[in-house]
């Protein structure tokens, strides 16, 4: 209220209120909810890519299938019409299942408790999705790649958000590392020699105390 006039309250901008949004979600889902949520998003990810993988490895080690391969991109895919491009097609495909078999691999290993190393597996992947992946895959497929890189960003939000609110706390709070045994029985040996040391005599000293007194 400024004087007389009532001022309307201040409105905050969308971005804002979009971060305030998915920061109440969080706090409504919790640890086990949200470690179970990234857990499926992975796999769901990994599985819908990963399939890529086995083809591309069929292909590899049977020549049979790798010309099976190549004729049914030839006649379904229409930006593929040479060698290179060919080419260019099972890279994507080699690429899309290791990505997908990371993704796995992390969901698993967060499954399974390793939290830390799945996180780092699924954003690694991720990244490499994002960076470098999705633009051959731009190239073939341009509609399905902003669906598919927009879901993909979402899951990355999500793994750093999850290591930033449990897992970088864990570390934290880790207990400080026992004390040694051995350093302190070391540790308590040393006061005792040094005094040991200190009652006794300097034999040079002494020798030279002698003969002085032999002198006079």
């Amino acid at each position: 209220r400024f004087g007389d006039i009532d001022l309307a309250p201040e409105r905050p901008p969308f971005w804002q209120r979009l971060v305030d949004a998915w920061r109440a979600f969080e706090d409504w889902l919790g640890q086990e909810r949200y470690r179970r949520l990234l857990i499926a998003g992975m796999a769901a990810l990994g599985m819908v890519v990963g399939g890529q993988l086995v083809i591309s490895l069929l292909a590899l080690f049977f020549p049979q299938a790798l010309k099976d391969l190549a004729i049914e991109v030839l006649n379904t895919e229409t930006l593929v019409r040479s060698a290179t491009s060919l080419t260019w097609y099972l890279v994507r495909m080699v690429l899309e299942g290791a990505i997908g078999g990371l993704l796995a691999a992390g969901g698993l290993l967060l499954a399974l408790g390793r939290q830390r190393l799945g996180v780092r597996l699924g954003q690694y992947g991720l990244l490499v999705a994002l960076t470098t992946v999705n633009l051959l895959i731009f190239y073939f497929d341009q509609f399905g790649t902003i669906a598919l890189s927009l879901v993909q960003f979402v899951l990355l939000v999500s793994l750093g958000r999850y290591h930033h609110l449990y897992l970088s706390v864990l570390m934290d709070e880790q207990p400080p590392p026992a004390p040694d045994p051995a350093q302190d029985l070391d540790l308590e040996r040393t006061p005792n020699l040094n005094r040991d040391t200190d009652l006794e005599p300097n034999s040079d000293i002494a020798h030279a105390a002698d003969s002085d007194q032999d002198a006079d």
